[in-house]
């Protein structure tokens, strides 16, 4: 229990979390998770501390490609080895934290045909309001 305490204690984790669980075959380091939850960097790298911690995700060094540019305002890329993270799959909670965060079953596909099928319908009495006011109208 006291794994479940620490992983929902903010929003910025929950955010950070559902990037990892979408994205588990990826590796990111600091920028890219920060970016990529609109998270900020330090309280990402607080995060990331905290779910590492608790052996959600892993630590890895891979290269990354950088791109720089110049002056002349050429592009250029570099690569570098940076460290980062990624989905610990390994993890004894993750197929109930995956349902949790991903919400598959929140919204069912009948609920959402539901919601969009009176969507663009228009009443008859609005369309022909409209059709006498037009100015193309017979009945102008």
């Amino acid at each position: 229990m006291d794994i479940l305490g620490k992983l929902f204690s903010s929003n910025a984790l929950v955010k950070i979390m559902r990037l990892f669980i979408l994205n588990s075959e990826q590796i990111f380091d600091i920028d890219d998770v920060a970016k990529r939850s609109k998270v900020k960097a330090s309280a990402s790298r607080v995060e990331l501390k905290l779910i590492e911690s608790v052996g959600l995700v892993s630590k890895k060094t891979f290269v990354k490609e950088i791109e720089k540019r110049t002056k002349t305002k050429r592009t250029t890329f570099t690569k570098k080895k940076v460290s980062g993270w990624t989905l610990n799959k390994k993890f004894k909670y993750l197929p109930a934290l995956r349902q949790l965060i991903t919400g598959d079953e929140l919204i069912q596909k009948d609920e959402i045909v539901d919601r969009f099928k009176n969507s663009g319908k228009r009443s008859e009495e609005r369309r022909v309001g409209k059709e006498c006011r037009s100015r193309w109208s017979p009945y102008h």
